[in-house]
């Protein structure tokens, strides 16, 4: 994150998360990330790990369509 320069806002890129795109590792897909965004992201990520934790088929559930609470 240091080492790119994502650590400042510039603009409207905040860098509230980084994510690195994989055909252009200069470029953060996080970039234009908002609180509301980052929200949806932190809770798919715990439903994700709860998922994975208790779930004895988590193929299923895990590839659910997203729908937002």
């Amino acid at each position: 994150k240091n080492e790119k320069d994502w650590t400042r806002r510039i603009g409207n890129d905040r860098h509230l998360i980084c994510i690195e795109d994989p055909f252009e590792v200069s470029h953060d897909l996080g970039r234009v990330v908002d609180k509301y965004s980052i929200k949806i992201l932190r809770d798919e990520f715990q439903r994700a790990a709860d998922v994975l934790s208790f779930d004895r088929n988590p193929s299923v559930t895990l590839f659910e369509p997203f729908s937002p609470s």
